[in-house]
Order: structure tokens, then sequence, then C-alpha cells
């Protein structure tokens, strides 16, 4: 060691001179980013409204406004950053099925750096669930503090402060939860007193006290007139002179001529009818909606459960009607279409790594960092029940399609063996059966989704979709795989494979996973660092296939 003393020590004098020099730097840096800190200098504006069902978006603007005068009063010295400026319009923070885009580009710029301050209205415009706090006191509050206009900062670095944003927290989601139950209170006692209404005015009827737009409107927002009740009116609705007199025929084609319900919106939009919107029968399964409502024949529905017959007798139908048209609809033997080819290799097959819930095809739309416009739209996957994984289609197919197409072709001598060794039998047929059935109820939930509760429904078609996917496994295991069968047969398995990859039908393709893939999931790619797709996705094969010959 004293080999490598290249220079006299230092006097105890000079050590204690540079340590309290040392310590008095530190803390003048660690003051000096406390002050920085509680000044704020590049602004991030966020704002939300939860409810906005013409679309105009004057909350978000008005919140905007005025977040930028707050901006300019009390942080003069401060900006706001261009293209720093989230909205979500329409959209609920209370609702853990509701996906927030601003939120989540708000995240992911602030991990950026791009702002080291967020301006919202109150608090509550953030977030109204206390399970989203330590969300935003991970991804948010490392780079960027929180200014409500109308509680000041809030400081979620120190424990006064994460204790005050809890308690903010909390009575934002008591609030909310107080006002779900009394409006759901409110909508039952109605409903059991025979009163008929909707929150929109549904095709077929009119409402008792209509408001027509003129200059005593008390609406805050424009519309047509007799969209609306007068506000405050509770008398609920009558049959409509005109449209009353399409729905009573529409039952009478279906029921008595077998129309289908294309048939019926083709006939509707000839007749010059539209729904109650102005938008046109374009699907039949707005037609489907209409015939299978209760309300129709006179009766008081709750949720999915008739409770009480109309209070004055006013019915378009009868409910001998009714009933025979609903059994007809729900008929699972009756299929008036085949449906649309599927156009993504991997659409309800791939899963999230998250919650085991199905990645379903859809269109994503990135912002620009420069502008914060939206990018033109592109082809993703996207988990179906928590909205947090998106991934490019393009990325997960080229992955994941590649890897199949070599695995088969390297392997077609062992796995045409394997998979030419299993007899279909019970098993299999039962585990089929319960995929129809289980298919059949969660079509049936879904069309019904207006009468629920949106988390109840949301709870039961994910478990009704667990039980489905539990059966696919079981049917995939005991299957004699007729498509990966046929795919082995080929004598150049590379150019088959390649033309099912091409083709627009993807279902031949489909069954061909199906037949060889037990599960794919697909993960989040980590914030930070380049990571392989090979990392991002996971391929876990059927054992048939896994089995060494």
């Amino acid at each position: 060691m004293t080999a490598l003393l290249t220079e006299p020590p230092a006097t105890n004098a000079a050590l204690t001179l540079d340590l309290d020099a040392l310590i008095a730097a530190n803390v003048e840096a660690i003051n000096g980013d406390i002050a920085r800190r509680r000044t704020p200098t590049r602004f991030a504006i966020y704002a939300r409204i939860s409810s906005d069902p013409d679309g105009t978006e004057e909350g978000v603007d008005e919140q905007e406004a005025d977040l930028r005068h707050y901006i300019e009063r009390f942080y003069p010295d401060a900006v706001i950053v261009r293209g720093a400026v989230y909205k979500d319009d329409d959209r609920s923070a209370f609702k853990e099925n509701v996906r927030r885009d601003g939120f989540e580009d708000m995240l992911r710029d602030a991990d950026l750096g791009i702002f080291d301050a967020v301006a919202v209205r109150d608090s509550d415009r953030l977030y109204r669930r206390l399970d989203e706090l330590p969300r935003i006191t991970k991804e948010l509050v490392p780079h960027a503090q929180v200014v409500a206009m109308m509680e000041g900062e809030v400081d979620l670095t120190t424990a006064a402060g994460i204790l005050r944003a809890q308690m903010l927290g909390a009575v934002a989601e008591h609030e909310s939860r107080r006002k779900a139950e009394r409006v759901a209170a409110n909508a039952r006692h109605r409903a059991q007193g025979g009163t008929m209404t909707a929150s929109n005015r549904p095709y077929g009827w009119a409402w008792k006290q209509p408001c027509d737009a003129g200059d005593d409107c008390e609406h805050r927002k424009p519309h047509a007139p007799d969209a609306r009740p007068r506000v405050g009116s509770r008398a609920g609705l009558v049959p409509h002179p005109v449209e009353g007199r399409y729905v009573a025929d529409a039952y009478e084609n279906v029921a008595d001529k077998g129309w289908s319900l294309r048939q019926v919106a083709r006939w509707l939009t000839e007749e010059g009818q539209t729904g109650t919107l102005g938008v046109p029968f374009t699907e039949s399964l707005h037609i489907r909606k209409i015939l299978l409502s209760p309300r129709n024949a006179g009766l008081v529905a709750h949720g999915d459960k008739v409770v009480a017959k109309e209070k004055d007798g006013q019915a378009l139908v009868s409910v001998d009607l009714w009933q025979r048209v609903k059994l007809l609809l729900e008929d699972p033997t009756r299929r008036t279409s085949p449906g649309r080819p599927a156009n993504s290799a991997l659409s309800g097959i791939a899963r999230c790594g998250l919650c085991g819930g199905p990645m379903n095809a859809s269109k994503g739309h990135s912002r620009s960092r420069r502008t914060g416009e939206k990018n033109p739209p592109v082809p993703i996957y996207t988990c179906g029940r928590k909205l947090e994984i998106r991934k490019r289609q393009a990325l997960v197919d080229d992955y994941v399609l590649g890897y199949l197409g070599k695995f088969l072709a390297e392997g077609a001598d062992r796995l045409r063996e394997a998979a030419s060794d299993d007899t279909v039998g019970a098993a299999e047929m039962l585990a089929r059966q319960e995929i129809a059935r289980l298919g059949e109820q969660i079509d049936s939930y879904k069309r019904l989704g207006t009468e629920f509760d949106p988390a109840d429904l949301a709870e039961i078609l994910r478990d009704l979709r667990t039980k489905k996917a539990d059966a696919e496994a079981r049917a995939a295991k005991v299957s004699r795989r007729p498509s990966v069968g046929a795919l082995l047969a080929e004598e150049d398995i590379e150019a088959a494979w390649d033309a099912l990859v091409e083709a627009d039908d993807k279902e031949p393709l489909r069954n061909v996973i199906r037949d060889v893939v037990e599960t794919i999931e697909v993960h989040r790619r980590p914030r930070k660092g380049n990571t392989p797709i090979d990392e991002q996705v996971t391929i876990k094969l059927q054992e048939w296939a896994r089995a060494e010959g």
C-alpha cells in the first residue's frame, strides 16, 4: 500500500477544511434542488370532464383557459410547454374500464422530462380512486409536481402531502360512490313504480314533457327539439305517434314474415327513418337492441330484470308478440350471416401478460412530441380488459408467425407423427359444446349491455371469457388438429405457410396457430431501454408439439 502513495499525506487541518467545504457544497446543492422543485418553470396542463355526450369539449376548454390564467398570475416566470396540454373529454376517472388517453400521454411525457409541473383545476380531475394514487406517485411525481388551482400545490414527495392527497382522493371516491348509489336507487324506485324512462330518447318513444329547445330551454348544451325532456321532468315516456307504428310493424315482419334484422334496417332506411340521434339504421345490431327491449311491450326493466308494468298501460306491441320475437332472436341456432372473415392473425388468441385477458385487434394513435397532434392510426393489439398493453400488430405478427413457420418447417417429420397420434372422443365434444354455450352467453350479455352497471357487466364478461378460454384449452388438448395436419401434408411447408400468412381470410391461419400453440402472452415493454420483441412476447406450444418424437 505504501508504494502506491505519490504525494505526501495531507495534514489533519487540510482534511478538515476539505471535508467542511464538501459538506457545505452538498447542503447548498440539496437546498437548491428543493428550491427549484418548489418553483416550477415548465408547466403542463391536464383537463378532464366526465360527461360530454355532445362532444363539444367546452368543459375541458374552459379548464384549460382557467389554468393558463392561473399559471400566468401565480407563476409569472414559468412557461407552458408547447404541446403539453393533455385533455380527456367525456372520460370518467372513477370507472375502472375507461382508458384516459390524455392521462397516459401525460405520464409518458413526464418520464421524458418535458415538464416539471402539472396544473389541474382540482386533484379529482387527475384521480378519483385511491388505487390510482400510487401510480401517480410512482410515475409522475419523480418528474413533476402537481399544482391544483383550487387546492394549491399537492406535494406527493412528503408523508404529509401524500396523506393530504389520500384524504382528497378518499373524499372524491366517496362522492362518486354516493352519487352512483343515489342514481341507482332513484332509477330502481322509478322502475318499480312503473315509470318508463331512459337516459336518451329510445326509438319508438317520445318524452311526455319534451323540451322544444326554444328560448326558455334550461339545458346547458344545445339540443334538437323534443330530443330531451324538460329540465326537472320526471314524467317519463309515451309512444311516438310515427316511430311507434314502425316498431310495431318491425315486430310483425320478423315474427310472421321471417324478416332478418338487416331487412328491417334496410326497410326503415327506405322509409326515411333514422335513429333518435339522426343516425341511419345501417347495422342490424341497432334493430336487435330495439326489438329486445321489454319497454316496447309495456314492461319496465331494471338491469336485466322486468320489475313492473308501465303504470299507464302504454305499449307498442303485446307481451306475446314481444316474447315470440325475443325467443326467435335469442335462438343460438339462428344465424342469418356467417360474419366477416378474420383480418388479423392473433386477435383473441394472444393474451395479456398482466391480466390474462384477450389481446384484440384495433387501431392505435400516437401523438407527435413536437406538435401534440395525433399521428395516422396504425393496426395494434390491445388488452381487451384493462387496455394497458398495446403493441403494433406488425411487430408481434412478424415475430410469432416467423417463429411458428420456422418451427413447423424444421420439425415437420416429428410433428406429422405427433399430430396424427390422437383420437377424438367424448371429451372434445363436451368441450366444444361448452365453448358454444359460453359464447352464446357472452353475446347475450353484450346485447343487454346498456341494462347493466358497467362494472358488473365487465366482471360477468371477464368470468365467462375465462371459462371459455379454459374450455378452448381443454378442447385443444384432445383435438385431432386437422388444420395443422393439412399443412404438414404439403410438400413445401414453407410455401404453404407463407400462403396462409398472406391470405386475406386469416381464419385458416388462426386454426393452425390454435392447433400448435397453447398460449401467446404479450408483456409490457419496460419504459427505459430497448427490449427485443422476443422478450416482450412469450410463446408456449401445445404439449403434443413440445413432446419429443
